[in-house]
């Protein structure tokens, strides 16, 4: 089976896991269980620490030097494993100080498992050595038993607190096996680190962090800021398009993960290999994606006639918002790929970093303003302006220098 199959594959099957949800725990429930994920979310950002993009820069430039490999990962592991800790204090205060939190502690406590699961998965080595086919097939395994737990184990909104658990012991488990692959195929051992290189590692992670924070607090944060305004019904609505859309933000992140690498080599040779690779990149994503949106667009009158059930006027007016909100992303991945091949990590954390500042009290204005929608325009507006920032930097020295 090739990478692509295995990975395609994969992604169809949380999609599948979705109405059903929605059906069986009805929009309340649903809302509450994309709560507790979204704010569990902020703490995955935490113990990634930007690893995902150095990790795999560093895996590539010392891929054939073992001692430099254990050291590499040890440092990693170990920072992230601390930061994991440090997260876990942090969620179970917040946790039991803040009402909104508190009324359903128990699902919240269940989904800060997935953090674990994904300090436990490196998926920035795996990145490093382009062996897609191994993450592909790992992530596929634990997303086949999840969707089958889905289907066997909740029937009704009293099985709630079985989603939340599910996911959390498939990332884990998941996070083990990665680990095992990985000692096993390349000998990869844990070597001793001292306090000082974790702290280096930190250090050197910072922009990176900076930068995966703000753009995972624009993406979580509408979620997190609705709950405080909105029903739990309307949370859920807002939850199951957001989810669809997901689909189109996950392929487009893994796509990022095969042609980043070979970014980074076309990087080292001359700018205009990394020009005639983006033009190609920006033909082949603005030519499906210009599709996708006139499908998105009119998906609802589908819904309306062919899956009633899900149709709702807020599910409705999202899709229309959103249709070519997955267009922006694409674009905008690929500038922000241009400038982490040239090292432009205080670049990107700058430019993510305000936006993410501006972007809380512009959901709290838009909410009080337009409720729902506002959420939605919101999300828009800032990966437009991201966008925009990326490919004004990517032809400014030193990049194009």
């Amino acid at each position: 089976m090739s990478a692509g199959f295995i990975q395609g594959v994969g992604m169809l099957l949380p999609l599948l896991t979705i109405p059903y949800l929605l059906k069986v725990l009805g929009a309340d429930g649903f809302g509450t269980v994309n709560f507790a994920l979204a704010y569990t979310t902020l703490f995955i950002v935490l113990s990634d620490y930007g690893y995902n993009l150095l990790g795999t820069r560093k895996i590539v430039l010392h891929r054939n030097d073992p001692s430099a490999i254990n050291k590499i990962f040890s440092t990693m592991m170990a920072a992230q494993a601390l930061l994991t800790v440090l997260g876990a204090l942090i969620f179970v205060i917040t946790v039991f100080s803040i009402r909104q939190f508190r009324e359903n502690a128990s699902v919240f406590m269940a989904t800060f498992g997935i953090v674990a699961g994904a300090t436990l998965l490196p998926t920035w080595f795996f990145q490093g050595f382009e062996k897609f086919r191994q993450l592909y097939l790992l992530n596929f395994l634990y997303r086949l038993v999840y969707t089958v737990g889905i289907f066997w184990l909740v029937k009704d909104e009293t099985h709630l607190i079985r989603v939340p658990l599910l996911n959390s012991i498939c990332q884990i488990l998941g996070g083990l096996g990665g680990i095992l692959w990985i000692t096993r195929r390349y000998g990869v051992r844990f070597t001793r680190v001292s306090f000082v290189e974790i702290k280096n590692s930190l250090k050197e992670g910072w922009n990176l962090f900076v930068s995966a924070a703000s753009v995972t607090s624009l993406a979580q944060m509408p979620i997190i800021i609705l709950s405080f305004f909105a029903s739990a019904a309307v949370v859920g609505y807002y939850a199951f398009v957001e989810k669809i859309l997901l689909l189109f933000r996950v392929l487009i992140q893994l796509f990022s993960t095969v042609f980043y690498p070979r970014l980074i080599e076309a990087a080292s040779a001359s700018y205009a290999q990394v020009k005639s690779f983006t033009q190609y990149l920006l033909r082949l994503g603005t030519s499906v994606l210009l599709v996708a949106a006139v499908a998105i667009y009119f998906s609802p009158l589908a819904l309306r006639e062919f899956f009633p059930s899900y149709y709702h006027p807020v599910v409705a007016e999202l899709l229309r918002i959103w249709a070519l909100l997955p267009l922006f992303l694409f674009l905008k991945t690929v500038y922000e790929h241009i400038l982490l091949s040239y090292d432009q990590t205080r670049t990107i954390a700058r430019i993510m970093l305000r936006v993410a500042l501006l972007n809380i009290p512009l959901l709290i204005v838009f909410n009080l303003l337009l409720g729902y929608q506002g959420n939605a325009v919101v999300v828009l507006v800032n990966d437009i302006i991201i966008l925009l920032a990326f490919r004004f930097q990517t032809h400014q020295k030193p990049v194009t220098g």
